[in-house]
């Protein structure tokens, strides 16, 4: 993997060109890279003097002296005040080393020979060179900075990795934008007296320091690194949380690292609708997002219930899950020019949308097996709830509504007993029960013996089999309905009776 990113080989894993000079250069093949790199940009001699650097031991050691690779360059010069830090055997062991590559190199004849295969950026100058060299070698080691104060900064590199200074250490290389990293974590004596503060709390030496780094140009590295083919554009369609909306950019990146992003003005239709689609399959964005009426949302409870019941009729999945697998079908058409949570919300005619993925044969089918509401024996039509999960769906009513009825409405068809939530006259529950005959029988004595006295105004029959149905559930609700509450019918006919034969006049008002 790294010859090929180096270049040496073709994604045959046939060795290039590039690769066949490699092999002639006694170096690593980052060295060597870094080496050919410099040859054609006119840097020969920095290219092999940094090599046959890296190849040493930090020729620094044991000083306190920052990251920097151009400080030892320097100092390998008789530049900086670093110069006299440099053993006699150090530096002529690196001079040599120099003096074989220029040899090498010069027999090869590549100085200035461009690549046939990259267009060339300009040349740079020898300071600006260095970070680029480096580049050249560890495109996986290139850094940017991550946070922006102070001089303990954390940068990402290339390949993912997130590197630091040490914790001692105050290098000015922190302020930079971006570096390429040439040495990550040192390692054993090298790390401990180069930083002396690279340790964990263990005392073993951390593997995300940086030891050895150089400052690059962004505008540079890109150049170079795009000619290279390190560097790659893409256009990303994706949603800002931030913003609630679907956003478009052109993206630089190398690696991990995002270079430069423009805006995208005008991204296709289709792939804003597939963003859109990722954000809507997150755990109950479907219902948050769009607008539903609670209308919409009971009709499609409705048919969810069904789909649960053996022996229902099929039906469309109208899941979350079914909703988004046929995304493409029923909503993605209808989002041309939306990009917000807003505009979501302003979407018309969802319930159009949602029904569309029913027939005409099976919408009917939905109102036979799960009807909206049920008839009570009032007249009133009492809405039924299919969102239970724990029991079958349910309705809500005044116990005295259920006067008279032995049994309690049913749906699917008449397969299944509804529910019915007994409420008291303030609507406050008072019995669960799917066998309205057995309550009566078992539980409305309890239920009378409790609420009679609560509820001394109101309808509590010794027989509620034999009672006409109150909405109200006065005592007289032949005021408001035509029932006469708690009276028998024997009863109810007596007192008719006298009461035509008291002649025209009023009785008293009771008080």
């Amino acid at each position: 993997e790294t010859l090929r990113g180096l270049g040496a080989l073709d994604n045959e894993l046939i060795p290039t060109e590039s690769g066949r000079q490699l092999a002639r250069i006694p170096l690593h093949p980052r060295m060597g890279h870094l080496v050919l790199r410099a040859a054609r940009l006119g840097h020969t001699a920095l290219g092999c003097r940094l090599a046959a650097l890296l190849e040493e031991k930090d020729v620094l050691r044991g000083m306190r002296v920052g990251a920097d690779v151009r400080l030892r360059l320097d100092a390998l010069d008789g530049r900086g005040e670093h110069a006299g830090g440099i053993t006699r055997g150090a530096l002529h062991g690196v001079q040599q080393r120099v003096d074989q590559l220029l040899r090498i190199v010069g027999r090869m004849g590549v100085e200035g020979q461009e690549d046939s295969r990259w267009q060339w950026p300009p040349p740079v100058s020898e300071e600006d060179a260095v970070g680029l060299l480096l580049a050249y070698a560890y495109p996986d080691r290139v850094a940017q900075r991550r946070e922006r104060g102070g001089t303990k900064a954390a940068f990402l590199l290339s390949c993912g990795r997130g590197v630091q200074f040490p914790s001692s250490a105050a290098d000015p290389l922190a302020l930079q934008e971006y570096l390429v990293v040439a040495d990550v974590g040192g390692g054993g004596t090298q790390a401990r007296g180069m930083r002396g503060g690279g340790q964990g709390a263990s005392g073993s030496v951390r593997n995300d320091m940086i030891m050895l780094a150089a400052p690059v140009n962004a505008a540079q590295l890109e150049a170079h690194l795009t000619a290279s083919g390190a560097v790659t554009t893409e256009e990303r369609v994706f949603w800002a949380a931030g913003q609630k909306a679907v956003l478009a950019r052109q993206v630089t990146l190398l690696g991990s690292l995002v270079l430069r992003e423009v805006p995208l003005e005008d991204p296709s239709a289709e792939e804003v609708a597939q963003c859109l689609k990722t954000v809507l399959s997150q755990p109950g964005a479907l219902e948050r997002m769009l607008p539903w009426t609670p209308k919409l949302r009971s009709w499609r409870q409705r048919v969810l219930w069904i789909q649960s019941q053996p022996g229902a009729p099929a039906l469309p999945d109208l899941s979350d899950e079914g909703l988004l697998q046929t995304f493409d079908q029923w909503l993605a058409p209808v989002l041309d020019g939306v990009r917000s949570a807003a505009q979501l919300k302003q979407l018309r005619n969802l319930d159009g949308l949602i029904k569309s993925q029913l027939t005409w044969e099976e919408q009917l089918s939905v109102k036979v097996w799960a009807p909206e509401s049920a008839t009570l024996p009032t007249g009133r039509e009492a809405r039924i709830d299919y969102s239970s999960k724990e029991g079958p769906p349910f309705v809500e009513a005044r116990l005295q509504e259920l006067f008279g009825a032995a049994e309690g409405p049913s749906i699917a068809d008449g397969r299944i007993a509804l529910q019915l939530r007994l409420m008291s006259p303030a609507n406050r529950p008072l019995a669960t029960t799917t066998d309205l005959g057995s309550f009566w029988k078992e539980g409305y004595l309890q239920v009378k013996k409790e609420m009679a006295g609560k509820y001394p105004k109101h309808a509590w029959p010794e027989d509620p089999l034999d009672a006409i149905p109150t909405a109200y559930g006065s005592r007289d609700p032949s005021k408001r309905n035509g029932s006469t509450g708690n009276q028998s019918p024997e009863s109810r006919k007596e007192q008719s009776g006298k009461g035509k034969g008291k002649g025209k006049g009023k009785g008293k008002r009771r008080r």
